[in-house]
């Protein structure tokens, strides 16, 4: 997908002893971060469907380091 050209997982953190309410952090290249933010619902609806549940409920942006791309 367009998005996974732009970002990279960084990790997903749930509290402990849950599997929902947990945040997913993405690295985002330079530049990308307005479009991922924007399209975050739309993120968060794909995940969530990957896990079949409601597992996910903020991704945190974090920039990436332009040497990575």
């Amino acid at each position: 997908s367009k998005y996974s050209d732009i970002t990279e997982l960084e990790k997903i953190k749930f509290n402990k002893n849950k599997r929902t309410d947990g945040e997913i952090i993405l690295r985002v290249q330079n530049g990308f971060g307005p479009e991922i933010q924007h399209a975050t619902s739309f993120l968060l609806n794909q995940i969530n469907a990957r896990f079949g549940f409601k597992a996910i409920n903020k991704i945190k942006l974090l920039a990436m380091n332009s040497s990575k791309i």
